[in-house]
């Protein structure tokens, strides 16, 4: 007993309070309050990736994880000489714990040997950059920073890969078994490779880059060369319900990444019978087709039908696409292919200087490229080969827009890709404008009727009904009975409450008893010829009386000692006037009980 009794008041609240104190200090994203402050406070709208170590080295999970320790002073003193030429200066340079892990960030990204004595410290910073880094983004997206957002993905990929920035061997620098020499040689101008995709299907490139390679070396490249990120990027636009996009549309902005470095897979194959299915390729009649085509009519009467006719057509045709989809959506299902199936775990990216397993993933981002401002942005989430993203946008005024869909991932340098459109806004015709106009005034009053609420009757106490009234009197009657319990319990209601009661009354007295001298001889009149209300009290009042008085006749009734009588006697005298009366109200002088005794 005293076992469980210790468990439940001790333990569980220890361990409960333990676990609140801990996790009130985080996110939702896994980073502390303390830290999103200072990453708050020192992100720029322009910030450039070399900032963004002297950032993230300013984190407080890092004083807590890595603090600076004596043993480590000459270790991390020789170290700093080495990387304190790319220093960004004045970024926390000095606090000792936000120098040390700003130097040991330095020395990772330049692939400088780390110390023994400080490889446990700089596997502990790397363990808890990619959570930090997720924290940053999502400070940069909620401020709609292009820039900012773009450079902190880029700096995912320098830090995967152990690359410094801007580094202009970077891309073949990711490449397995290549010297400093052979990577500056294969990237003269004349066989510059921009993206390792280049060397997919470019054998010429491909072989100066392995002829200084073994065969097992050689083919290590071209394992890596096929396993980095290679997408394609399908952009299309469009209203819904409409041909045009016009001023306050909302635009269905559809992005479709094939990621082909996966092999094929069942979204691949949906895309082809899609593409080659009949009824999905079936297009409408246009405007200009239906005007031609009922041209040809003169009958009014019958063009009308003809139009009609048409529209049904086209309806029927939405629907048998849609049907269709959902068929073919149905066969994968059946085939363990389906949408709800669990899909392609997370593709594992090659990244031979991160001591930790990285997964590659994907952001879609709209950006507006005249004011350089994040419109929209969506996350690759089902490591399918083809995946498609939806971004809803509100049409602008009437004008030519351009703008850019830019698809970044979080490990591999140069596999990024930027798409540019530009959208033509056109201005909404009068006749369209009214009529949306009138249907938005319409729906809004509908609403309003919708969302009225009856406040009920104030004749009622604000209830609808009489039972409701009735309801309100007696919760009213409870809460009167409550507070007057409360204040006199308290004292309050006899030191403030009655005086003030005792005020009105006498004020009011005058008011009362004029209202007395009208109302009285009315109930008086009322109760002697219309209703004897003598039984009420009787009941209610004199019950007790009752009760006593019959017990003391049948003691007199009993009492032959003559005590009875001689207390009877002096009552008499004591008050003389006062005749004695039975329980029934008859005098005891000519009660049959007093007549017993």
């Amino acid at each position: 007993l005293v076992v469980y009794f210790v468990l439940l008041i001790v333990v569980i609240p220890l361990v409960v309070g333990l676990w609140w104190r801990k996790s009130s200090k985080y996110l939702e994203d896994g980073i502390m309050q303390n830290t999103a402050y200072r990453f708050w406070k020192q992100l720029q709208e322009n910030t450039a990736p070399k900032y963004i170590p002297g950032i993230l080295a300013s984190a407080m999970e890092f004083q807590e994880l890595v603090p600076r320790k004596n043993t480590q002073a000459a270790d991390l003193d020789r170290l700093f000489k080495q990387v304190q030429d790319h220093f960004v200066k004045n970024q926390g340079d000095t606090i000792p714990d936000i120098l040390k892990v700003k130097t040991l960030l330095y020395a990772y990204l330049l692939r400088v040997e780390i110390p023994a004595s400080l490889r446990e410290d700089l596997d502990i910073i790397l363990e808890q950059l990619p959570t930090l880094l997720q924290g940053l983004l999502n400070i940069s997206i909620d401020q709609r920073f292009v820039a900012s957002t773009c450079n902190i993905l880029e700096f995912s990929q320098y830090l995967t890969q152990a690359i410094w920035f801007n580094d202009s061997h970077a891309v073949l620098k990711q490449l397995p078994h290549l010297t400093d020499r052979q990577v500056r040689v294969l990237n003269k101008n004349k066989t510059a490779v921009n993206t390792i995709a280049q060397l997919k299907d470019d054998d010429e490139k491909k072989a100066d880059l392995v002829k200084d390679l073994s065969p097992e070396q050689a083919k290590d490249v071209q394992t890596v060369i096929d396993h980095v990120a290679d997408v394609e990027v399908e952009v299309k636009w469009e209203v819904e319900d409409e041909e045009g996009i016009y001023e306050e549309d909302v635009v269905n902005l559809t992005v479709r990444v094939d990621r082909k470095h996966y092999p094929s897979d069942y979204t691949r194959k949906a895309d082809e019978d899609e593409k080659n299915d009949p009824i999905l390729n079936a297009k409408p009649m246009s405007d200009e087709d239906v005007e031609a085509e009922l041209a040809k009519i003169d009958d009014e009467e019958e063009r009308e039908a003809r139009k009609e006719e048409l529209l049904e057509q086209d309806r029927e045709l939405w629907f048998a696409q849609q049907e269709r989809r959902r068929e073919l959506a149905r066969a994968r299902a059946r085939g363990g292919q389906g949408w709800f199936a669990s899909g392609a775990p997370p593709r594992v990216v090659h990244a031979p200087h991160y001591p930790f397993e990285r997964t590659e993933s994907w952001m879609v981002m709209l950006v507006d490229s005249k004011s350089n401002r994040l419109i929209h942005h969506a996350k690759l989430v089902t490591n399918n080969a083809v995946e498609t993203v939806t971004l809803k946008f509100l049409a602008p005024k009437e004008g030519m827009y351009q703008y850019e869909v830019l698809v970044k991932n979080n490990a591999y340098i140069g596999s990024d890709k930027k798409f540019p459109f530009k959208i033509h806004i056109d201005k909404r015709p009068e006749e369209e404008v009214r009529a949306l106009e009138a249907a938005a005034a319409e729906e809004d009053d509908e609403e309003e009727e919708e969302e009225e609420i009856d406040d009920g009757k104030w004749y009622y106490l604000g209830g609808n009904s009489f039972g409701e009234f009735i309801l309100n009197l007696i919760a009213l009657f409870i809460a009167g009975v409550m507070l007057f319990n409360f204040l006199y319990s308290k004292g309050w209601w006899q030191k403030f409450c009655q005086p003030l009661l005792d005020w009105l009354l006498k004020v009011a007295s005058p008011l009362l008893n004029a209202i007395g001298a009208v109302v009285w001889p009315a109930w008086q009149w009322w109760s002697t010829n219309v209703y004897d209300f003598h039984h009420f009290e009787f009941l209610f009042e004199n019950n007790m009386t009752l009760a006593n008085q019959t017990i003391g006749a049948h003691l007199n009734a009993s009492d032959k000692t003559g005590l009875s009588e001689k207390v009877r006697a002096r009552e008499y005298e004591a008050n003389p006037l006062e005749e004695k009366l039975d329980p029934f109200g008859v005098p005891l002088s000519e009660s049959t009980l007093h007549d017993e005794t």
